[in-house]
This record gives structure tokens, C-alpha cells and sequence, in this order.
């Protein structure tokens, strides 16, 4: 009796609990169970079993949308590459855990050179580098170990031996690579069984050879008899469940040819599945060909994506908000989807589709009211194109429909891209005017708001790889000035240090049309367009570079038909910006420190005929000894003494420094 009068109390508890929950949701909807029902839903298909939903972050692709063709489950990846200081080893691991503690060592000869430390980012890779000292450079090889708590990869990496500090080195192939150990352990501290432990061999013992016995022949093991495939589904196998956990038995199946549905506050099988409370599990398996696909995804309440049993795509809220991952898919293998949607209260919504990504597609822009994202996300729209190049003088661009024509607002533009080129180092320039900030994988590049109404072009460099995908993120704000921003990815070629804007007009106005490196500012165009998509008159550029300098005296020479200015550490020293035949201008300079970094920056245009511009200075003498003079006489005479005159070469540091025009060369 006792156990069973325990049993009924527990059972009015229960009910008693169950009727209050009612009462809660009917006084405050929805929005207050999404965290009681909420499910990760992000084990793999295998491991799965049907479980209630709980707290989904919302558009964020895991490692599945970053698999690229060839891309190993666990490597080492490591490349030599040419710094401003000399040679430097990039290293790059795949395959640890997320937040991962990973320690990094650099052998020579059983001799470590270097300890590096790093953590991994969210997908469980990490990168790293390392500056070859000088007394390295004749190595052939390095031993590099990455050790965690769950993965020890270990990679013998050749070196072009005897090679100059500051030479370019080649790029090893895949093929050069030497894999020593790549031991995974279940748990820190397990010691993993391996044949071969060490790079070192052992010696072979000396003792009497024993006979040699005849090998017995191996039977092969027969092969196992192919499992035929499942069939292609021509619609999508879908099951439907009168709960939000995907639990029991299906309560209807059925195919459905597209994955699109506005039920509202319907159901979407009357009498057979409720209004609320229900979910449906779809699968599909079909052959994609090779390439880049966009996967697109919208939702209320919540919905899962798995591709080959990895999530690459969530959503959990009330509004219809696009989700998108641009994934490759190496083909011709069958893919395998399985889309899993649960409703709790009120409306029902749920889009899913994929489409071809030719490599033009997409930036990804969300519009917000106010220059400091306030609020929702006013709406969102794709871009397509390689470079960025959005302006919004129109009055009829579809952000004044939202908010007063020139009034304040907010853009976020995301994109996930791999290097155009090959792997290497790449300017992420943008330009814009009043404010932005950029990221690269998570990390901060730029923060820049001190355009102050006028065009401002920024760069900053990065290492991109072919894979996994970066993510970029940038945040523009408007508050002043004219609304535009333009964004450009462009290889650092052989280390050249200027970065150039071309724009389609002599002002500077707009946005530029590309941006490119070039090795120095020493053009002479003639008649001529610098490049096929400028005009040959009535175009401008900038182009900006930062240079080390040593204490002295330095002299800048322009030389400019038509315009020019020069801006030395953002101020202006050069003002030229008149039309004119060829001619040159001087500028002097002093470095008041042992060494300082100068950012200079050349703005030219042309206006018609003739378009040439050079830029170049004079560095300081090492010395500073006066120049003798001497009277010449005849030569039957006796020569006097020279008097020596001195003649400065140091000169008074400028407050304010003048340009003094000499003749046309």
C-alpha cells in the first residue's frame, strides 16, 4: 500500500505539473519553451537516436560546409614562404577536437629548434608560424609534431637545402611530404600501439643469419559480396510524427517533391497530425556532379540539415530568416540528406533547396536601421561577382524603402570563398567612407573609422588557404558621407608593396573599378589606358604602401602629367593637383627617430593626352662630410691650398614641409 499511494502522489504530481505547463504556454506562447525543447541535433546519422531539441545556434556551418576535394581527416599542412624578414614555416593542423590545446615542435637533427603553442579554432584546426633563423638556412629537413590531448600527427618536411635567407622556396608537393606517425588516442594520456614509432632506424643485429624458409602462399581472402545501394528516392522519403522529438512510430509517410511548406497554423495532415507539436524527418539521396553548391535553409520553429550524417546547417526562431552554406561536393557519389523540422506553437514554415555556386556567388548582405545595428535585420539580399561594388546614391535602392533617404544604416556582409589563386598571402582590402570592421575566420583585421566623409582605402594582409573555406565577415556603417562600399581580394604578387585603386574618373569619386599590386609607382602610359577596363583620359588612382625608414634626411621626387598629391603619415606635403604638362616636384623629408614606419600615399589623375606619374626617393647618406671646392689655375702655377666649403647634408626637420617645382626634364 505504501508503495502504491507513493505512486498515485507521483502521478498528481505529474498531472498537476503537465496542467500548469498548459497554462503557461496559453498565457505566454511559444517563445518561453524553446529552451526546454530546443535539441542539438548535431550527433552523427549513425549514432542518432531521436531526441528532444535544445539550444541550436542558428546559421552557424560545422566542419561539414568546409570539406574541399582531397582534404584529410587528420594532416599536417606546411608551406615556406617569403616574409619581409626572411624565411617562414606556416603550419597548418586538421582533425583536433574544437578549443583544443595543441603544442607545436620544430626538430633539426634531434635538436629542437622551436616550442609553439596554439589552441584550434571551432572546426579543430589550427595555424601557426614560425621565422627560420638565419643559422637554420642550409637545413635539407625539419621534424614538426603537433601534439594534443586527442591527436599526436607527426611530418617530416624537406627544405630546399643550403637555400639564402629571403629566397623564395617552391612549394613542396603533397607527394614530398613524409607522414612519420598520425596517432590518435581515445582519451589524454593513452599510449597508442604503432610499427613505426620513430624517424630513427635500428640497427640491424650482427649475429648468424638464419636460413631462409620458404614462404607459404596466402589465399586470398574472397571479397564480400556488394551490398546493393538503396534506391534513389524520386522525392523526398518523408515521415511525419505527432510529437516535436521525432520519437515512436511515423503517424503518416509519404513523398514529397520539394521541400517547401507554409502550413501557418495548420496542420499539414489533417486528422491524421496536430496543428502543433509535431515534426517530420525527410531523406533524400541523390547524385549532385562535382562543384560548389549553395544550400539554403528557413524555418519556424526549428530545423536541422545533415549532409552525409554531418550538420551543415540549423535554425531555431519565429521568423523566416535565410540560412546559407556554400559547400563542395566532389561527385559522382550519391549525397545523402536527411532534413529534420519540429513545430511547438503557432505558425509552421520550413524551405529548403540547394543550387549550383559557379564561383560568382555570393556575398550576403543583411541591412539594419541605424548605423549601429540596431534592432532586427530589416531585410537581406545576394550578391554575386568576385569583387564587391555596392553604391546606394539611387533614391530608389531598396534601403530607402526602409529608412529615410540618407538616413543612418548598417550592413553585415558575410561570404565564405578559398584563395582565387593558390595557397600564399593576400590583401583583403575595402573601401568605403564613413566606418567599417573587418574579420577573417573569427579574427579581428580592421577596425577603421576615420574616414571623416572621404573615400578611405584599407588593406590588410592574410594568409589564405584552399581549405578549409574562410569566412569573411565586414560590418559597414553609414552615418555620414555617401553611402558605398567595395570590397577586393588581391594576391600579394612577388611581394609587391603597393596596393592601387583605379577609378573610371579624374576625381577620385565612387568606388574604384579593381584594385592591384604593382612593385613601384614608374608609369608611363602614353595614350594609352592602364588597363583594358579604364578609359585612356579622365582617370585617377591612389596608391598606398607603408615603408620602413632609418634616422636621416630623405628626399621625395614626383614626377606628373597631369595631378598629383602626396600624403606622408596622412598628411598632405605634395599638393599638385592641377593639370600640367610633364614636370617634377621635390619634397624633403627627415626622420627624427632611429627607425620609423611611414605610411605614404599618392593620388594622381589624368586628364587628357599624355599620362605618366613617378614616385621615388633619395635615402640619406651614411656620413656626413663637408665637399671640398678648389679654385682651378694654371698649370705652370702652383696650386693653392683648397678651401674646403661646407655643404649641409643635414637639414632643419620640417614643420611643414614644401614642394619646390624644377624644370620640365
Amino acid at each position: 500500500m505504501k508503495t502504491r499511494r507513493a505512486r498515485k502522489t507521483s502521478g498528481c504530481l505529474y498531472m498537476l505539473g503537465f496542467m500548469s505547463g498548459l497554462l503557461f504556454v496559453a498565457l505566454c506562447g511559444s517563445s518561453a519553451i524553446y529552451e526546454e525543447l530546443s535539441s542539438p541535433l548535431s550527433e552523427s546519422r549513425e549514432d542518432r537516436e531521436p531526441q528532444p531539441i535544445v539550444n541550436v545556434v542558428a546559421s552557424v556551418p560545422e566542419r561539414a560546409d568546409r570539406a574541399l576535394p582531397e582534404q584529410e581527416t587528420e594532416s599536417l599542412d606546411i608551406d615556406l614562404l617569403q616574409s619581409d624578414a626572411g624565411n617562414e614555416l606556416v603550419i597548418q593542423g586538421l582533425g583536433f577536437e574544437p578549443d583544443e590545446h595543441v603544442v607545436i615542435s620544430i626538430q633539426a637533427e634531434e635538436q629542437e629548434i622551436a616550442t609553439l603553442e596554439a589552441n584550434t579554432s571551432g572546426i579543430g584546426d589550427f595555424e601557426v608560424s614560425f621565422l627560420l633563423p638565419e643559422e637554420y638556412s642550409a637545413l635539407t629537413s625539419v621534424k614538426i609534431t603537433a601534439k594534443g590531448e586527442t591527436l599526436h600527427l607527426t611530418t617530416l618536411y624537406p627544405l630546399p637545402g643550403t637555400m639564402d635567407i629571403g629566397q623564395t622556396a617552391t612549394e613542396p608537393s603533397s607527394s614530398e611530404l613524409t607522414a612519420i606517425t598520425a596517432t590518435p588516442t581515445s582519451e589524454p594520456g593513452a599510449t597508442a600501439m604503432c610499427s613505426v614509432c620513430t624517424d630513427t632506424p635500428t640497427p640491424s643485429p650482427t649475429s648468424t643469419p638464419t636460413p631462409v624458409t620458404p614462404t607459404p602462399t596466402i589465399t586470398p581472402t574472397p571479397s564480400p559480396t556488394p551490398v546493393p545501394l538503396e534506391p534513389y528516392y524520386p522525392n523526398w522519403r518523408a515521415e511525419y510524427f505527432n510529437n516535436p522529438s521525432w520519437t515512436g512510430k511515423p503517424a503518416q509517410m509519404r513523398d514529397d517533391p520539394v521541400i517547401s511548406f507554409d502550413w501557418g497554423e495548420n496542420s499539414p495532415a489533417p486528422g491524421v497530425i496536430g496543428q502543433n507539436w509535431f515534426s517530420v524527418r525527410w531523406t533524400r539521396r541523390i547524385a549532385l556532379p562535382e562543384g560548389y553548391y549553395t544550400f539554403v535553409l528557413s524555418a519556424d520553429d526549428q530545423a536541422v540539415v545533415y549532409m552525409n550524417g554531418r550538420q551543415i546547417l540549423s535554425y531555431i526562431g519565429k521568423s523566416a530568416s535565410v540560412n546559407r552554406a556554400s559547400i563542395y561536393v566532389p561527385g559522382p557519389e550519391p549525397v545523402e540528406f536527411e532534413v529534420r523540422f519540429a513545430e511547438f506553437w503557432g505558425n509552421a514554415h520550413i524551405q529548403f533547396y540547394w543550387e549550383p555556386d559557379d564561383g560568382h556567388c555570393c556575398w550576403h548582405i543583411e541591412y539594419y536601421k541605424g548605423a549601429k545595428f540596431s534592432g532586427g535585420s530589416l531585410f537581406g539580399e545576394s550578391v554575386s561577382g568576385d569583387d564587391l561594388r555596392e553604391f546606394w546614391f539611387s533614391e530608389s535602392s531598396e534601403i530607402w524603402r526602409h529608412v529615410d533617404y540618407n538616413a543612418p544604416f548598417s550592413a553585415r556582409v558575410t561570404r565564405q570563398f578559398q584563395s582565387p589563386g593558390r595557397r600564399g598571402n593576400y590583401h583583403l582590402c575595402f573601401y568605403m567612407q564613413d566606418s567599417a570592421r573587418l574579420w577573417l575566420d573569427g579574427e579581428l583585421l580592421a577596425d577603421h573609422c576615420e574616414c571623416a566623409g572621404q573615400g578611405c582605402l584599407v588593406c590588410r594582409t592574410a594568409l589564405l588557404r584552399k581549405r578549409p573555406l574562410h569566412d569573411l565577415n565586414l560590418e559597414y556603417s553609414h552615418a555620414m558621407g555617401i553611402p558605398m562600399l567595395g570590397i577586393w581580394i588581391v594576391p600579394k604578387i612577388n611581394q609587391e608593396p603597393w596596393i592601387g585603386a583605379y577609378f573610371t574618373n579624374p576625381d577620385l569619386a565612387g568606388l574604384p573599378l579593381l584594385v592591384q599590386t604593382a612593385a613601384k609607382v614608374d608609369f608611363d602610359w602614353g595614350d594609352e589606358a592602364p588597363e583594358p577596363r579604364l578609359p585612356r583620359d579622365a582617370f585617377s588612382v591612389r596608391w598606398m604602401r607603408a615603408a620602413e625608414f632609418v634616422k636621416g634626411h630623405y628626399r621625395f621626387h614626383v614626377i606628373v602629367d597631369d595631378g598629383a598629391r602626396l600624403r606622408i603619415n596622412n598628411r598632405v606635403v605634395l599638393d599638385a593637383w592641377t593639370r600640367g604638362s610633364e614636370r617634377e616636384y621635390i619634397v624633403d623629408y627627415d626622420v627624427l627617430t632611429d627607425k620609423e614606419t611611414i605610411d605614404i600615399e599618392l593620388d594622381y589623375f589624368e586628364a587628357d593626352e599624355k599620362a605618366m606619374v613617378k614616385l621615388w626617393w633619395d635615402t640619406p647618406a651614411s656620413t656626413c662630410t663637408p665637399t671640398p671646392t678648389a679654385t682651378l689655375t694654371p698649370s705652370n702655377t702652383p696650386s693653392p691650398t683648397p678651401t674646403p666649403t661646407a655643404t649641409p647634408c643635414c637639414y632643419t626637420p620640417h614643420p611643414c614641409v614644401t614642394a619646390t617645382p624644377t624644370p620640365t626634364i
